[in-house]
């Protein structure tokens, strides 16, 4: 896969999937052609020797990649180790790890020095079809996620489907929810693939993954350079996000899972508007829970779940920005306003009989 991603701004990626020993030529060919490189990297990938080996006689910087540490205490961390090994206006720093590490390091050095160039390596699914893709990079603030950031591309991403397979099932499974979104708002195949290639998904192999994730990426890739900056189109990418961001919040769980559960949430609040039918509204919460995935999270106050909704940066008024679904692969951005969000929430409690 060779992908360019453009945008109405000046800023490209070249999205490329690759070996691991191409990444590795890939980088070695700009650091011969003088190009001062310093890299972000998710401590937690010292743990294999293949990480190690890599990052032998390169400047880098080790990131705590947690929920936590994505604050700008670490974003200034990250400015003073790029200032003290004198990095320049020309010089390129590229994040190594998860969407956390991807997040930061586009952040930091889209302001380090007004802006230098970046790239990513992203090492985990979620990361290779989503944060990777379209440019958003930034930080949490006040414990609500990506509050501060940027839009700006990182002139390449290297994927390389052969880093899943180091990658923890659970952690593998996480990434599967946001290719389960974009089967649900735009590309409806990517949903019947999952379910008939269950097994092969499963086990990792290299044909089924780089499936899903070439056809992913191209999903993603089309709907941002049709909207850069999420003035309308790009919006539908926040499918299942609005209820999936709060959970993250109250109950720590992860992206993927926060949004799964999110996704049943809006997939309901379809199905009782009518414009989804409950066998489609049970497909999705079949393939969620296929792969390991909650349909619903338990315990959490109802009060907290809206005042979470609440602070959304969807937020427009009173009302907040909810993507649904008339079909999959036909998503229809609708403003709701919280208490019509409260009681779909108490409904769907019903429908679970919790």
């Amino acid at each position: 896969m060779r992908i360019k991603l453009k945008s109405h701004s000046e800023s490209e990626s070249l999205i490329f999937s690759l070996p691991f020993t191409e990444i590795k030529d890939y980088l070695y060919n700009l650091e011969i052609n003088g190009k001062s490189v310093f890299f972000i990297v998710d401590k937690s990938l010292l743990a294999f020797k293949q990480y190690r080996k890599f990052l032998e006689n390169k400047r880098f910087f080790l990131f705590n990649a947690t929920e936590d540490n994505k604050s700008l205490e670490s974003f200034f961390k990250i400015h003073n180790f790029l200032l003290q090994n004198k990095a320049d206006r020309k010089s390129l720093v590229v994040g190594v790890g998860g969407g956390i590490t991807l997040d930061i390091t586009g952040f930091a050095a889209t302001t380090f020095m007004r802006g230098v160039k970046f790239g990513f390596i992203p090492t985990t699914l979620l990361a290779m079809v989503d944060a990777s893709i379209g440019g958003k990079n930034g930080v949490n603030f006040k414990g609500f996620k990506n509050y501060i950031g940027t839009f700006n591309h990182p002139s390449f991403v290297l994927i390389s489907p052969e880093f899943l397979k180091t990658l923890p099932q659970k952690e593998f499974n996480v990434g599967l929810a946001e290719i389960i979104k974009y089967g649900a708002i735009y590309k409806p195949e990517l949903l019947d693939f999952l379910v008939s290639n269950n097994e092969a998904i499963k086990s990792k192999t290299l044909d089924a993954l780089s499936y899903l994730i070439d056809e992913s990426v191209k999903s993603k890739v089309e709907i941002v350079e049709k909207d850069f900056k999420e003035s309308g189109l790009r919006k539908i990418l926040n499918f299942g996000h609005t209820l999936g961001h709060a959970l993250e919040r109250l109950k720590k769980v992860s992206h993927g899972e926060g949004v799964a559960a999110g996704m049943v949430f809006a997939s309901y609040l379809s199905f009782k508007k009518g414009y989804l039918r409950e066998k489609e509204f049970k497909r999705i919460v079949e393939i969620i829970k296929l792969y390991g995935l909650p349909d619903y999270i338990k315990d959490v106050n109802l009060k907290d779940i809206l005042e979470g909704i609440a602070g959304d940066k969807k937020k427009d008024g009173e009302k907040i920005d909810f993507i649904l679904l008339k079909g999959f692969g036909k998503p229809v951005i609708e403003a709701m306003d919280l208490l019509e969000i409260e009681n779909g929430l108490q409904d769907l409690r019903k429908y679970y009989r919790i």
